[in-house]
């Protein structure tokens, strides 16, 4: 048989056809779909209900707190300051325990998003996180 070396799955593209001849009762591993969807939740934060901090040179700082997000939850927050562009956006959540930022960019000059995916298994109570924002008018 012709070996492939720049097949990175060269191994496994043979190993399927050959093993269930050798052995029929070997099952491929098969992952369970999941739902993701189920768990997603969007949220607008309105630069009216932040913090505000003006940083001076027309450069603002926007702070949101106490938004909650449940476990194996991911919140997406659309931070968004009409007539400013913004510049950096960052969050925080409380606790020290598994939390990813999955995405974080201006979708347009004057909106940030930022998706956060709460990945604490075990307790069923949700966490806090806080979203900030840097814009410039």
């Amino acid at each position: 048989m012709f070996y492939d070396m720049w097949n990175p799955n060269y191994e496994m593209m043979y190993l399927q056809n050959t093993l269930p001849n050798v052995y029929p009762e070997y099952q491929f591993p098969i992952h369970p779909y999941r739902d993701e969807r189920q768990r997603r939740r969007e949220i607008a934060l309105s630069p009216y209900a932040a913090t505000r901090t003006d940083l001076g040179d027309g450069f603002m700082s926007y702070k949101w707190e106490g938004e909650l997000i449940n476990h194996n939850e991911y919140l997406t927050a659309y931070m968004e300051v009409p007539g400013m562009k913004v510049i950096s956006g960052g969050w925080y959540i409380s606790d020290f325990s598994t939390a990813y930022a999955i995405e974080s960019y201006p979708s347009r000059p004057e909106q940030w998003v930022i998706t956060v995916f709460n990945g604490r298994s075990g307790s069923p109570s949700p966490r806090k996180v806080s979203f900030h924002l840097i814009a410039k008018s």
